[in-house]
């Protein structure tokens, strides 16, 4: 029954943290490319019904890569939050910006797995 099941993986992004800004700065927060690759749902995962949320915390370099990856909540199953790092880890963004510059920013991004059926 599981095994047809559709996956939704509903990603959004919020910035929750930045260098320290002054009043007057001007920042725009970085944000995920459109074209990154949904997560793998594990089979195991999918087989068993297992799903939850991942946040990932993730530091955008000035570059739009991520520079360190990490669990910010668990979804309670291993296998989902390593593929949601995993995932994560391949993906570009547009990098944060304070005054037209690129600058490493904080974003943690909920990742929702949900089988459908």
């Amino acid at each position: 029954m599981l095994r047809n099941a559709a996956l939704t993986l509903l990603i959004a992004v919020s910035l929750t943290a930045c260098t320290s800004l002054e009043k007057d700065d001007e920042i725009q927060s970085a944000n995920q490319i459109p074209k990154n690759g949904a997560p793998i749902y594990p089979k195991e995962s999918r087989n068993t019904g297992e799903e939850g949320t991942v946040f990932v915390y993730v530091l955008v370099g000035k570059s739009g890569d991520p520079v360190e990856v990490k669990i910010s909540k668990s979804s309670g199953f291993k296998a989902l939050d390593d593929s949601a790092i995993s995932a994560v880890k391949s993906w570009k963004f547009s990098p944060a910006r304070n005054k037209g510059q690129p600058i490493e920013a904080w974003l943690n991004i909920p990742i929702a797995f949900k089988i459908e059926k």
